[in-house]
């Protein structure tokens, strides 16, 4: 399936133009979760494996967004701190840092807020 397949669908719609009404298809981007999961060292508990993540996101390009989201979170200051990287889980990235890169989870914890989404996001997991 190529990248394109994954971000995007196809549905019928009612086209309306002035007196005339047809039935025709559309192409609509798609928008899935995606949680992360990720493998790190915790100073007091060892090797610990934790949902860290759910977002929602158009499908296609999820390494990328994880390994961002892992940078922009100050997780990781470059991919070298990545031993693997596995997508093979629908809506699920699970990423392991390297044995000797100590994380500690409480730093990027963060308060609960309410919205009128759907609810997916900020979940600990799917």
């Amino acid at each position: 399936m190529t990248e394109l397949e994954k971000s995007n669908t196809t549905i019928s719609i009612t086209k309306v133009r002035e007196s005339e009404r047809g039935e025709t298809q559309d192409i609509v981007a798609m928008e899935e979760p995606l949680e992360i999961r990720l493998g790190y060292t915790d100073p007091l508990k060892g090797r610990v494996h934790r949902s860290i993540s759910i977002t929602m996101r158009t499908p296609g390009d999820d390494i990328n967004l994880a390994c961002g989201f892992l940078y922009s979170e100050s997780i990781i200051s470059s991919i070298d701190e990545v031993s693997t990287i596995d997508d093979r889980a629908d809506n699920v990235i699970r990423i392991e840092l390297k044995e000797d890169r100590v994380f500690d989870l409480s730093r990027i914890e963060r308060h609960f807020y309410t919205t009128s989404s759907c609810g997916v996001c900020g979940k600990a997991s799917l």
